[in-house]
């Protein structure tokens, strides 16, 4: 994986063919891998794009505790189209699995940001 993110940096397309195995690491058990998986695919960068519904697919399987390496990887790929919206129904679909609901909003300077009610 290591060696994955070091050939991103250098040449980005040359990892295509390896993508479902890079995508399989952000949920291994270990910390490091998952890691290394976030920086190896945010330097991938727009090379990504078709990927994105790939990780939003698999992100909404996850484990509790493996759902922040997923959005750390849609928020390192913010930039890439569908990324912000992947990222937003994740985040609602983590928080309605929670009991909570989300919902856009705009604070008073004009900013959007999104806001977290509990239920019941």
């Amino acid at each position: 994986l290591v060696l994955f993110g070091r050939i991103a940096q250098i040449a980005p397309r040359a990892c295509r063919e390896h993508m479902s195995e890079i995508l399989k690491c952000l949920a291994d058990d270990e910390l490091r891998i998952r890691l290394a998986t976030i920086a190896t695919i945010i330097c991938l960068g727009s090379e990504m794009a078709p990927y994105v519904r790939d990780i939003e697919t698999a992100a909404v399987k996850v484990r509790p505790e493996l759902q922040s390496g997923y959005e750390a990887t849609l928020n390192g790929l913010i930039h890439i189209a569908g990324a912000a919206d992947a990222l937003m129904r994740l985040q609602c679909a983590w928080a309605d699995a929670r009991g909570r609901w989300m919902f856009p909003a705009t604070d008073s300077a004009g900013g959007s940001h999104t806001t977290v009610a509990s239920i019941g």
